[in-house]
C-alpha cells in the first residue's frame, strides 16, 4: 500500500491508495442520493473501500472525490463527515479521477464543475452542476488510465507506457505531446504533476523512479530515486525509491 499527501488550504488528507488489474468494461452511472452507505463487494460489508486508486479534490472548500476501485465507485464527501455526501456507480473499475472547469459540451467555463473519470480504458465527463449524466470521450483498447491531471489549458492522461498530453479545447484530437520516448521510457506510471513552471514530474512505479521533463520535452532531465537515468531497481537505501506511486507538491 502506497501513502499519498493531499493539501488543500490550511488543511490536509491522507488517503491509503493501492491499484489492481481490470475487471469488465461496461459503463453504468447511478447516483445514489437516498443512500449514504458504500459497500465493499470483497467483504460484504458497508463503510469500506476496495482498493482506492486515486482522490480527486474539488473545488468546493474541504470536499473531495475518491476512486473506489475494485469496487467500481466514485465516492464524493465533505470532509466535516465521515459519511459519504453521494455515491456514483460504474460497472468497472475506476482508476483515476480529475475535476475540471468545462461544461458538457466540453467547453471551458470558469463556473462549471465537471468530473473526468478513467474507468479503465475509457475516459468520461461527467457533469456535477445539475444532473450527474456522464459523456463518453475515448477508449485507449488495452491501455489502463491510470492517472489524470489537469492543469489550465492542458489535461495530461497517465496511460499504462506513456503520458498523453492534450489542449483542453482539442480534446480527443491529437495529443500535443506524447511523453514515450528518449532515454527514459515508462513502465507502470501513476500519478503525474505540473509544477508551476509548467515541468511535468511523473512516479513510474515499476521503474521505481520519478522523472522530471521541461515544459514541452519528452527527454527527462531529472531522475529522483535511481542513481541515474538506466538503473531501476527497487530501493535498498534511504534515497532509492520502491514502487513509488505518487508526487505531489
Amino acid at each position: 500500500r502506497n501513502y499519498a499527501h493531499y493539501r488543500y488550504g490550511v488543511s490536509c488528507l491522507f488517503a491509503m491508495v493501492s491499484t489492481v488489474n481490470s475487471l469488465g468494461l461496461n459503463f453504468d452511472w447511478n447516483s445514489v442520493a437516498t443512500d449514504s452507505s458504500y459497500i465493499n463487494r470483497e467483504q460484504n460489508s458497508t463503510h469500506n473501500f476496495t482498493r482506492p486508486a486515486d482522490l480527486a479534490l474539488s473545488r468546493d472548500m474541504g470536499s473531495f472525490y475518491i476512486a473506489d476501485t475494485f469496487n467500481g465507485q466514485v465516492v464524493y464527501f465533505n470532509s466535516t463527515s465521515s459519511e459519504a455526501i453521494s455515491i456514483h456507480r460504474f460497472s468497472s473499475n475506476v482508476y483515476s479521477l480529475v475535476e475540471v472547469p468545462v461544461n458538457g459540451n466540453w467547453s471551458y467555463d470558469p463556473l462549471a464543475k465537471s468530473l473526468i473519470c478513467g474507468v479503465n480504458s475509457f475516459l468520461y465527463l461527467c457533469n456535477l452542476n445539475s444532473t450527474f449524466s456522464c459523456t463518453f470521450m475515448s477508449n485507449y483498447s488495452t491501455l489502463q488510465i491510470l492517472g489524470l491531471t489537469y492543469s489550465l489549458p492542458d489535461l495530461y492522461i497517465s496511460l499504462n507506457n506513456q503520458i498523453l498530453a492534450f489542449n483542453l479545447s482539442d480534446f480527443p484530437s491529437n495529443p500535443i505531446i506524447t511523453y514515450d520516448v528518449g532515454r527514459t521510457g515508462f513502465q507502470g506510471i501513476r500519478k503525474s504533476l505540473i509544477d508551476c513552471q509548467g515541468g511535468l514530474w511523473v512516479a513510474v512505479t515499476q521503474q521505481n523512479r520519478i522523472l522530471h521533463f521541461t515544459k514541452n520535452s519528452t527527454n527527462a532531465d531529472i531522475v529522483i530515486g535511481q542513481p541515474n537515468f538506466n538503473t531501476s531497481t527497487p530501493g535498498v537505501s534511504d534515497h532509492e525509491f520502491s514502487n513509488v506511486s505518487a508526487v505531489a507538491m
